[in-house]
């Protein structure tokens, strides 16, 4: 009877991506290229797996401009990684790259959400990038960088009002604790967006957990 070989424990991570049918036509040769894996240690492959990893956490993209454009990124980025072309290198510098900075951009909003001194400037600043450039970034992708500010707060406080956890939690703690420091503002906002005030939305969860509690199999 033959033995199982013992199995060997490593540290190396592989990522996989299928990129034919994006960057064939912009890389000179690309029938000839093997199925080697490409070395992390490029600037190009670092920019293109974070963005990667990024949409991975987003949730489904629907709008067809926004999946066009993230295509477009990630065609660039990838196109990059296999060709030194001066035209991939232009592509990238065009769009791939602005879409790692706005990545980070959107990290940094999203780690500073909460305060209320969260504007441009100061995500400019931390970046090392000029507020009209992060605002171009977001025009790009047809919002604001205000817009995206808002959206990304009023999902958080979603979040908060229809968790038991936070129950105890009144809605003024909520919009200061997800950076709105206009209670008046947010409940406008909150309503404008979700179709419902925060208290209306606290109260339909709430309703909804015991329907499904009445409802639990015993």
């Amino acid at each position: 009877m033959e033995r199982e070989a013992p199995r060997i424990e490593t540290d190396a991570t592989f990522t996989s991506v299928g990129v034919r049918s994006l960057v064939e036509r912009f890389v000179p040769h690309f029938s000839e290229l093997t199925q080697s894996p490409v070395a992390c240690d490029s600037q190009a492959v670092r920019l293109l797996l974070a963005y990667l990893r990024m949409l991975d956490a987003e949730d489904t993209i629907e709008d067809p401009e926004t999946r066009l454009l993230v295509t477009t990124h990630v065609q660039d980025l990838a196109a990059l990684t296999l060709s030194g072309t001066r035209h991939a290198q232009a592509a990238a510098e065009q769009r791939g790259i602005r879409a790692d900075r706005l990545a980070a951009v959107k990290a940094d909003i999203l780690g500073n959400l909460a305060s209320p001194e969260l504007s441009v400037a100061s995500v400019a600043a931390r970046q090392g990038l000029t507020p009209r450039y992060i605002h171009m970034l977001f025009e790009a992708e047809s919002v604001t960088f205000s817009e995206y500010v808002v959206g990304k707060r009023l999902a958080r406080a979603q979040r908060i009002l229809t968790d038991p956890r936070f129950a105890d939690q009144t809605i003024s703690v909520i919009a200061l604790g997800v950076g709105f420091g206009d209670l008046s503002y947010f409940n406008r906002a909150f309503r404008r967006h979700f179709g419902m005030t925060p208290s209306d939305m606290r109260e339909a969860s709430r309703r909804g957990r015991e329907i499904g509690l009445d409802h639990k199999p015993l």
